[in-house]
């Protein structure tokens, strides 16, 4: 759990320039758009909830931030097919 934190952090830095360098290069409204727009914001949802258990863990907060993971996880699987 020690590399919890900072593979957080990567990966929101790596989602982030992803993010620039796909609405810099090209924005059109395809599937492949939609489906990372909302992976995006189903990571940030995750970032929030683990975030908000990490100040204070409960059973409620831990299955929350398990559920929007295995969401993300899914909607990220997607994304990757598009």
């Amino acid at each position: 759990m020690k590399l919890h934190r900072p593979f957080a952090i990567v990966s929101f830095i790596l989602v982030v320039s992803h993010l620039y360098f796909a609405l810099s290069i090209r924005a059109e409204w395809n599937s492949s758009y939609i489906s990372g727009m909302l992976t995006t914001i189903a990571f940030i949802v995750l970032l929030t909830s683990g975030w908000i258990r990490h100040k204070k863990a409960t059973g409620k907060r831990r299955r929350s931030h398990q559920y929007t993971a295995i969401s993300f996880i899914i909607l990220l699987i997607i994304h990757i097919i598009m």
